[in-house]
């Protein structure tokens, strides 16, 4: 017989749940504050990757035509939320730091969902979902590089364009699977059944790595279940079939949008560099692990997903389908993403995310396995999830909101800098993409600063093409990464001076306009 709900008891739903946010707030206003007081912050703020939205925004406002040139992802949900927040009126930084608090807020919101049934009642799963999103914060305030390319991934989660809505769809697609693979009436049922099939839809639509991170490994472990005989072949079809055919629909309705596709992402699986991704993706979790913060994150991490295969042997004795389901995902998803990345040859690590956090999903199964009631600690458990929880949002409101402020309200003096000479020189110049980004974003009008190769080319990617429409370029914003020097015989042999703005240069030509080459990408 299978047991698919643990006992649970009547408990006043919304003054939990409210509570359980609040600890959740309180917990992504010190994770958000701490790492904005860090190196990290140039990802959340300034880093190219992290501007998209920021700049699809600006250039909706301007009135300019939308003719844009994105990669593989087209970011609906992040833009839809940015776009939301920015209709607020704040700064453009404040805008990203209520973003990444939003962001952080909404992946409590999925873990809570996929926790709604597996504990042994309403109070134990809010704790338990509290908890978990809890561990995730701690494993994101251990990040604090400024580098993009690092094992750094939990912190991934308060940027605008890291795949924050494609972790968000992924937890709940497993909250409906396993919801559907449980007994349930026939009419709860079929609308779980719609809402799996929109939610794989429209993250493959915005981000066809979805499938990867949930469609695959969801649709083996219903298979494994149903061999097993712990999914019956209802539930197998209820759970499978909208997924598969989510993301079959999520990909034709990307075919209309393919204009705005750079790059499919074909570009990116080479199976033949397979040992060139396992020591690319080795190095960068052996260097993660020389720093007493680097080796923390990874070792609450390993115990993580140990706990979760546990976990999955426990549930299986007990037959208990959402614990199956739950704790084989917190494991089972992490090895099948890192293995495919591995096979396909990618070097990206952002794609790995799932290994951050899919594992923390297993504390939500915890309270169902292990009883805390029948192991007599049921009341210090509750007493003392109620202090961290009153601690946490005294420690959120004294500490974290007032950095948050300060830190929102000013603005790096390089960018600034940068910015306030653009704007007075009321010119337009160029940039190659690493350098031009941030003053780009924050600039009063972002046209006036386009983005090009070191050819002086236009360089179309994730930029609104209609920025190179008649631009006359007649100044180059640097850096040290990427000098005059490289930016072709025709800058070099230009007569200029140069304006030192901390770690940009910009190289004035007064007047004289730079011919742009041919456009790349």
């Amino acid at each position: 017989m299978l047991i698919t709900r643990p006992v649970v008891t009547r408990e006043r739903r919304w003054p939990v749940e409210l509570a359980g946010f609040a600890g959740a707030s309180a917990i992504a206003i010190m994770v958000v504050a701490h790492l904005v007081s860090t190196p990290r912050a140039w990802i959340v703020y300034y880093d190219g990757d992290s501007l998209v939205n920021t700049l699809i925004w600006k250039s909706l406002v301007a009135g300019q035509p939308q003719h844009w040139a994105l990669s593989s992802v087209l970011f609906v949900p992040e833009f839809a939320l940015y776009a939301a927040l920015a209709l607020l009126g704040l700064s453009v930084k404040a805008t990203l730091t209520l973003n990444a608090l939003v962001n952080l807020v909404g992946l409590y919101a999925a873990v809570r969902f996929v926790s709604s049934s597996t504990g042994r009642g309403l109070s134990w799963n809010v704790a338990a979902s509290v908890g978990a999103f809890g561990i995730f914060g701690i494993m994101a305030m251990l990040d604090s590089s400024s580098k993009r390319e690092s094992f750094e991934l939990p912190s991934l989660m308060a940027t605008t364009t890291y795949y924050s809505a494609t972790v968000v769809g992924t937890l709940v697609a497993i909250g409906l699977v396993r919801r559907l693979c449980e007994q349930g009436r026939p009419r709860a049922r079929r609308r779980d059944v719609i809402v799996l099939f929109a939610v794989a839809t429209v993250s493959t639509f915005t981000n066809p790595i979805f499938a990867a991170w949930a469609v695959a490994p969801l649709v083996l472990l219903l298979l494994v279940l149903w061999g097993g005989r712990i999914v019956s072949v209802g539930g197998l079809a209820a759970a499978a079939l909208p997924l598969v055919l989510g993301v079959g629909a999520g990909v034709a309705l990307r075919l209309p949008f393919a204009a705005l596709i750079s790059d499919s992402g074909v570009n990116y699986v080479e199976p033949q560099r397979l040992g060139g991704s396992l020591s690319y993706y080795g190095g960068l979790i052996a260097q993660r692990a020389q720093t007493v913060d680097g080796a923390s994150s990874l070792a609450i991490d390993a115990l993580l997903i140990a706990i979760s295969v546990v976990a999955s042997l426990l549930a299986v004795r007990r037959r208990w389908v959402a614990g199956i389901i739950v704790s084989s995902a917190a494991w089972g998803i992490p090895v099948l993403v890192s293995v495919g990345a591995v096979l396909l040859g990618t070097e990206a690590t952002r794609y790995l995310e799932p290994v951050f956090f899919a594992p923390i999903l297993v504390l939500t199964v915890l309270p169902g396995l292990l009883s805390p009631r029948r192991l007599g600690i049921g009341r210090p458990l509750r007493l003392a999830a109620g202090i961290t929880a009153i601690l946490a949002c005294i420690s959120g409101g004294i500490i974290g909101i007032p950095r948050l402020v300060t830190e929102s309200s000013s603005l790096d003096p390089s960018v600034q800098c940068v910015d306030a000479w653009v704007t007075a020189s009321g010119r337009t110049g160029a940039g190659q993409y690493w350098t031009i980004r941030a003053p780009k974003a924050y600039l009063a009008d972002a046209r006036q600063l386009v983005q090009v190769d070191a050819a002086l080319g236009p360089y179309a990617w994730l930029v609104n093409r209609a920025d190179y429409t008649n631009a006359r370029v007649s100044f180059l914003v640097v850096d040290t990464t990427r000098p005059l020097k490289l930016m072709g015989q025709q800058a070099q042999h230009t007569p200029h001076t140069t304006i030192s703005c901390g770690r940009y240069t910009i190289v004035d030509f007064h007047g004289a306009t730079l011919k742009l080459g041919p456009t790349r990408i």
